[in-house]
């Protein structure tokens, strides 16, 4: 093993189905962390930022990012 990944290939359709989702995921990210600054006792606002960046790190793991 020389250390190098295999080759990893993602077909058009995922991956703009990924970059829509990353779009919308980033979005409710940014919001959320706006919300925080206003409200930093938000747990909700914590809690959406949590579970948006889990399912992005899912979603990137799937198309090999």
């Amino acid at each position: 093993d020389t250390g190098t990944q295999p080759e990893f290939e993602i077909d058009e359709e995922t991956l703009e189905i990924f970059r829509s989702e990353a779009s919308d995921l980033l979005e409710n990210i940014s919001a959320n962390l706006e919300n925080l600054t206003t409200n930093p006792e938000d747990r909700d606002a914590l809690w959406n930022i949590r579970r948006c960046a889990h399912t992005f790190k899912g979603a990137a793991g799937i198309v090999g990012m």
